[in-house]
C-alpha cells in the first residue's frame, strides 16, 4: 500500500537511510542548552532546599525533590531561556549600530544563536507550562496535612 519514490541511485542510499535520523536538527543545541540549564537550577535549588536544612538543622527535606524543588527549578529556566531568546537581538542591533551598517555578516556564533532563537523560545514555553501544570500537582501532595488534621480530630473526639 506504500507509494515507491524514487530517490535516485543506490549511492544516495545512506543520505536515504539517515533521513529519520534528522528529525529535529536545529534542536540539539537548544535542547542540551535546556537541560543543561535544568541541571544547574536543580542542583542548585536541591542544595538550597533541601540539603542545607538537613546538614545545618537536621530537617529532613527530601520529600520536596519530585515536586517541589522541580517546581521552583522549572520558572528558572524558563526565564533565563526566554531572555536567551532576546540577547542576540539586542546584540545583534548593537553590533550593526557599532559597524554603521546592515549589509555585514554576523559572527558565526551570533548568527547561529539567532537561527536557534525559536526553538529556545519553544523550550522557554514548554518550561513554563510544566511549571503551572506542577503548581497545579501541589495541593494534591498537601493532602497529607488532611490526614494530620483527622487524626487531630479523631483524638479529640471519643469514638
Amino acid at each position: 500500500g506504500f507509494t515507491p519514490v524514487d530517490m535516485g541511485s543506490l549511492a544516495s542510499a545512506r543520505e536515504v537511510e539517515a533521513m529519520p535520523l534528522r528529525l529535529f536538527p536545529g534542536w540539539k543545541v537548544p535542547a542540551l542548552l535546556a537541560l543543561g540549564l535544568f541541571i544547574f537550577f536543580y542542583a542548585y535549588n536541591f542544595v538550597r532546599d533541601v540539603l542545607e536544612p538537613y546538614v545545618q538543622e537536621g530537617k529532613n527535606k527530601f520529600y520536596k525533590l519530585p515536586v517541589f524543588v522541580v517546581n521552583t527549578t522549572l520558572p528558572c529556566v524558563a526565564y533565563v531561556l526566554l531572555s536567551l531568546v532576546y540577547l542576540p537581538g539586542v546584540l545583534a542591533a548593537a553590533l550593526q549600530l557599532r559597524r554603521g551598517t546592515k549589509y555585514q555578516r554576523f559572527p558565526d556564533w551570533l548568527d547561529h544563536w539567532l537561527q536557534h532563537r525559536k526553538q529556545i523560545g519553544l523550550l522557554s514555553f514548554f518550561c513554563a507550562a510544566l511549571h503551572a501544570l506542577y503548581s497545579l500537582c501541589l495541593p494534591l501532595r498537601r493532602s497529607h496535612r488532611y490526614d494530620l488534621v483527622n487524626l487531630a480530630i479523631k483524638q479529640v473526639r471519643p469514638s
